[in-house]
């Protein structure tokens, strides 16, 4: 799940200090997530038609807006450049309209560049040969935005082409909306970004939205749902520490080769002497890494920087050993 720096800094530390229950900082973690959080939006409206129409309702002011069916992070491959994962697509075969709603809390990740790229990727990914162009669907891409992308103060931003000459449609039937996830009013849009922003689903505007949180965060069921998610959030940090402490110990082995080979050549007081003191550090070292990190050979010797032409010189002296 995207988390802030700050929701990282404390769980590096707790990590550090092993002073962390897995299960007790995940019920903890489940308090604090709120719908702007991605892998929360995508698990709490995947197949919730009645949440999802609620938000389009809201955000396209149409009370009769309806929605066949519901898909999170349906993937879009385009085999002759960049692939996408939408966050939603919501369909109303009926009346052929596709809805693509987006969460960015990121100000970069919701450029008029990628809103461009979803209506389009969306198009050629859907119109089947020997159809006419008619059969395209009508799209709306809606991106819900953390901070005020264009900082106008409105609701919502929208986007549609028109003729420069006299503003009139063009009637292409692809359609991009903005919602500012900065704004405070007491209108609709500004109770729908409050429940986005809020943690407790009592507090929430809207039961549709509300309901599905609650389940998520205030039962046994909403637990087992979540956890998986949070797991491998947790799981990705102690990669990523054991990652670090490997790197350091990689580092430290080095360095001590270097030292250990340059005093035992002072030692001997001749070069050939620190050439002897070099390469007995060296294989030490490669015993090392092998024995402390189960490296192999070729690979404690890549890690040492040893030059491939010496390779054999060291498995030979390895052997011997």
């Amino acid at each position: 799940m995207k988390k802030s720096k700050s929701f990282k800094k404390n769980i590096s530390k707790k990590i550090k200090e092993n002073k962390i229950n897995l299960t007790q900082q995940i019920k903890k973690d489940i308090q604090e997530l709120i719908l702007m959080d991605d892998d929360f939006f995508n698990i709490c409206f995947k197949d919730n038609e009645k949440a999802v129409t609620c938000i389009l309702r809201i955000i396209l002011n149409d009370e009769n807006l309806e929605i066949i069916d519901v898909k999170v992070q349906e993937k879009f491959t385009n085999l002759q450049g960049h692939s996408v994962s939408l966050d939603i697509i919501a369909r109303n075969k009926i009346t052929n309209t596709i809805y693509n709603i987006e969460i960015q809390r990121a100000k970069s990740g919701a450029s008029p560049e990628r809103a461009r790229y979803h209506v389009d990727i969306y198009d050629v990914n859907n119109l089947k040969k020997n159809h006419d162009f008619k059969d395209l669907p009508t799209t709306f891409v809606i991106f819900i935005t953390e901070t005020d992308v264009f900082g106008e103060g409105l609701p919502v931003y929208k986007i549609h082409r028109v003729f420069e000459h006299n503003n009139k449609p063009f009637n292409d039937r692809a359609y991009i909306y903005y919602v500012n996830g900065a704004y405070k009013g007491n209108d609709n849009i500004g109770k729908l970004v409050h429940d986005f922003k809020c943690k407790n689903p009592d507090e929430f505007y809207f039961d549709d939205l509300a309901e599905k949180v609650k389940f998520l965060k205030t039962t046994e069921e909403g637990y087992m749902e979540l956890s998986p998610t949070l797991q491998k959030t947790y799981n990705k940090f102690f990669k990523e520490k054991e990652k670090r402490m490997k790197a350091r110990l990689e580092k430290k082995i080095k360095e001590k080769a270097i030292s250990e080979g340059r005093a035992e050549g002072r030692a001997e007081g001749r070069a050939e002497g620190e050439k002897i003191g070099m390469v007995t550090a060296i294989i030490n070292n490669i015993k090392s890494l092998m024995e402390n990190a189960n490296y192999t050979i070729e690979q404690a010797m890549k890690i040492l920087n040893i030059p491939q032409e010496e390779y054999e010189f060291y498995l030979s002296k390895l052997n011997a050993n």
